[in-house]
């Protein structure tokens, strides 16, 4: 069941690392419109963005490697970037 309960959540958080990579390429495409000093904020915030993507990536990957034993750890960890992911990418969103 443990099992069943670490695969299920690591699909999930593969199918919400991919739509926020989808995300964050949108909003790389909405930089082109704006001013200079709007479009180097911007950048700032998605090449912050895509640091947080990328841990979640690792950090998915790191809970590929883990035992039954000791993976909601690393899920306790995933489930703080994704909650920053998703702040981060509302908060460009309301930006733009």
């Amino acid at each position: 069941m443990n099992e069943d309960l670490k695969k299920a959540y690591q699909e999930k958080t593969e199918a919400k690392l991919k739509e926020w990579s989808a995300k964050l390429t949108e909003l790389k495409g909405k930089t082109a419109g704006l001013g200079e000093e709007a479009k180097a904020n911007a950048n700032k915030n998605i090449q912050e963005l895509q640091g947080k993507i990328e841990q979640g990536k690792e950090k998915l990957a790191e809970l590929r490697q883990q035992g039954q034993a000791n993976w909601q750890e690393t899920k306790t960890k995933i489930e703080g970037i994704s909650e920053g992911i998703k702040n981060m990418i509302d908060e460009l969103k309301s930006k733009n």
